[in-house]
């Protein structure tokens, strides 16, 4: 959960059905209601006429279906939507929104979407409404393809007014940096940055808990990390707070920023409240969508006030540009700029919020370099790196202005001569050789790892790689660090250090971090993170055939049984550990037992049975005290992971008073 983020990874579904009591969530934030539409829509004939709620205004290559009025429970701020979709070439979904007060019904909004692969994602905020309706419009450009919408779902959000917000306990700024910021750029002085205390963000949500859901986060191709392994290099990262407690999302710093990208919210207009709403985009951000924080850096609303974003203070990476995210700021305007014009007082702060960062970080506004294999510009928007409309048509157009007018509150700095600290006693880059480790549950493998040596001093024997210890991780894996192969490694030269990794059951995606310790004293703040999928467990088995000591028994009397299995799947079972195997009750699973009283009928005699290989199950059985036929029906489980795939298998004994 870091970010290579797995920006690459596997796009995980997004579990928007959460709990207040589950999540322990402050009383601020209220997650009103959940909605699932059931609904399958496309250009396909016939379709529209059966679904419920649903149906099309108009009709041929495009059609757009309009929902019934969904009414929530309270009134709400934010409406956090996911969706899934088709768009095959040639064709197009736009998906609006309107809200209803309780007076009137506002105008359709355009809905400002992301998507991933072929899930769709969005947040709208408004001021306090009741109700909503929401639109798809499909299109094609023939009538032999179709785009498709299904399973919409809505979250309602609402982040409770200033007077109760104010009462919960507040988030204290580190004493090195004030509540509020003051920057100075050439004399001039920057509008003062609304601190993250003074919008009234919770920072106990950025905390990991277990019932967080698993992050929404892009993918992106195997050798991603390879390929841009010198722009993604992180010059730290904190995985704690400073009271030690571990952040879902750890605070990642790169070595170089080189980007910076402009978003809109795709916020409704007219927002009474933008604390409010940044306060909602915070929640779906932090927790919805499991970034573990806000997505973007800083926030700009209509009145030219400046945010503070993501925590962590200037060039932390935050979570607004997928493959982008690393060696960029972010900074997001409240509104939405399909609909809306940029005000002056808004623009006016944005551009001296960017002239700030490029001064800050030697980037020449109106210049373009290569960034994750395209030569983009310095100054650019959302839609510039990733498939989206943001940041809305209209404020794309400003861009162009907006770099000369930076380039010109900046004077003539030179951007070629960015500063350069003094080459540090100990440090390191660190020389991928995968671009991710891949490992079949419950494996041992020995995993080589190579830093080249870009400080002033050598290295000697007693350098060694340590695992900083991460439960994430210990989750799935169990990680030894390793001492260098080298008696020595001078400046410039590369040390070999060679990590053992024992991958446990539980499938998954996880980032070993890894820290070096130069010469057995001096550990760095630098680190490194290896990306590890373990495999998921392949829990599946063959039935061989079943011995019974007997079919007809009397009431009381004892059974003995074998059934013999083969193992089909990837793993190993074993009979000991909270992993064990045990043939357990089915039809329905877990049921009691009229032979044992419980839940589990056989126990593998063998220690271990490899893949491949046959176990032999033994039952140890009392019939029961009332005469009949019984059939019981029995299934491999792995305990506290899954149920085995295969034929049910069943036994059939008949008791005699």
């Amino acid at each position: 959960m870091y970010t290579k983020i797995r920006l690459a990874i596997i796009l995980f579904g997004l579990s928007i059905v959460l709990s207040l009591t589950a999540l322990n969530m402050p009383a601020e934030y209220k997650l009103l209601e959940h909605i699932n539409e059931d609904v399958t829509l496309s250009l396909e004939k016939h379709l529209s006429a059966s679904l419920d709620g649903v149906k099309p205004l108009y009709k041929d290559t495009e059609y757009t279906f309009l929902s019934d009025v969904k009414v929530a429970d309270f009134p709400f701020t934010g409406l956090g939507m996911t969706w899934n979709q088709k768009t095959p070439e040639g064709t197009n979904i736009d998906m609006s929104v309107r809200f209803f007060d309780g007076l009137t019904w506002g105008n359709f909004n355009d809905v400002e979407m992301e998507v991933f692969e072929e899930e769709a994602f969005a947040i709208i905020t408004t001021n306090p409404v009741e109700s909503f309706q929401y639109q798809v419009a499909l299109s094609s450009e023939s009538n032999m393809v179709s785009p498709e919408v299904k399973n919409i779902e809505f979250t309602y959000i609402n982040a409770n007014d200033d007077p109760v917000v104010k009462s919960m306990p507040s988030y204290k700024p580190s004493s090195k940096r004030p509540a509020t910021q003051t920057i100075n750029v050439k004399s001039r002085n920057l509008q003062n940055i609304i601190a993250r205390n003074e919008w009234y963000a919770n920072e106990d949500l950025r905390l990991y808990t277990d019932e967080n859901p698993e992050p929404v986060l892009v993918t992106l191709a195997s050798d991603f990390y390879i390929r841009f392994a010198n722009e993604l290099k992180l010059k730290k990262v904190i995985e704690n707070n400073k009271k030690g407690q571990l952040l879902t999302w750890p605070l990642q710093y790169p070595e170089n920023i080189s980007k910076i990208i402009i978003h809109h919210t795709a916020t409704t207009k007219d927002l009474d409240d933008p604390k409010k709403a940044i306060r909602d985009i915070y929640y779906y951000h932090t927790i919805a969508k499991g970034w573990g924080d806000i997505g973007y850096n800083y926030i700009i609303d209509e009145d030219g006030n400046i945010y503070e974003g993501r925590f962590g203070g200037d060039g932390v990476v935050g979570a607004h540009a997928g493959a982008g995210n690393r060696g960029s700021i972010g900074i997001a305007v409240l509104g939405n700029f399909d609909e809306n014009q940029l005000n002056s007082a808004t623009k006016t702060a944005l551009e001296n919020l960017i002239s700030e960062k490029t001064q800050m970080h030697s980037i020449d506004p109106k210049g373009e370099s290569y960034f994750r294999g395209e030569k983009l510009p310095n100054v650019m928007g959302h839609r510039d790196v990733m498939n989206t409309s943001c940041p809305g048509e209209n404020l794309n157009k400003l861009l162009p202005s907006i770099r000369n007018n930076v380039a010109k509150l900046n004077g003539s700095q030179d951007y070629n001569s960015k500063p350069n600290s003094s080459q540090k006693q100990f440090a390191f880059e660190y020389l991928p050789i995968l671009d991710e480790i891949k490992i079949q549950p419950e494996k041992k493998i020995t995993y080589t790892v190579k830093l080249k040596n870009t400080g002033s001093s050598t290295w000697n024997n007693k350098t060694r790689l340590l695992f900083n210890k991460n439960r994430i991780v210990e989750n799935g894996l169990s990680v030894t660090g390793s001492g260098m192969s080298q008696a020595q490694v001078k400046p410039g030269e590369t040390g070999t250090f060679k990590i053992e990794i024992i991958s446990k059951m539980e499938g998954g995606f996880y980032y070993i971090p890894l820290q070096p310790n130069f010469n057995g004293t001096t550990k760095t703040e630098d680190g490194i993170f290896i990306p590890t999928i373990v495999e998921k467990p392949q829990l599946a088995y063959e039935f061989k055939y079943l011995k019974l000591s007997d079919a007809n028994v009397k009431t009381g009397e004892k059974v003995m049984a074998q059934a013999v299995i083969k193992n089909t799947g990837n793993v190993k079972w074993k009979n000991y550990g909270e992993n064990r195997i045990s043939l357990g009750t089915a039809s329905p699973q877990d049921r009691i037992s009229q032979f044992s009283k419980s839940t589990r009928l056989g126990y593998l005699q063998e220690s271990v049975v490899e893949p491949g290989e046959v176990g032999h199950f033994i039952f140890n059985l009392t019939a029961p005290a009332k005469p009949g036929k019984y059939i019981e029906f029995f299934e491999p489980v792995v305990e506290r992971i899954a149920w085995l795939t295969g034929d049910k298998m069943k036994l059939t004994i008949n008791v005699k008073s």
